[in-house]
């Protein structure tokens, strides 16, 4: 059975970094998840910028996100 009845017509707004590949490939398998559960997923491709004051605001329900260490580290 695909979804449920409490997901129904509940959106998911899901914020990953513009340009960045590998958080859009995140995004869409959560997007599929999500969808399979019922859910609508909302994908918001942000810059730098909006990225941060969303994730500052808390205006999400999820993040997708990475770091990098250098080899100093």
């Amino acid at each position: 059975m695909q979804g449920s009845l409490l997901a129904q017509n509940v959106d998911v707004q899901v914020l990953y970094l513009l340009r960045c590949a590998a958080r859009l490939a995140a995004a869409r398998l959560i997007e599929k998840d999500l969808d399979n559960l019922g859910f609508k997923a909302e994908l918001d491709e942000l810059t730098w910028d909006e990225y941060k004051a969303a994730v500052s605001a808390g205006k999400h329900d999820i993040i997708v996100a990475g770091f990098s260490i250098n080899e100093q580290y």
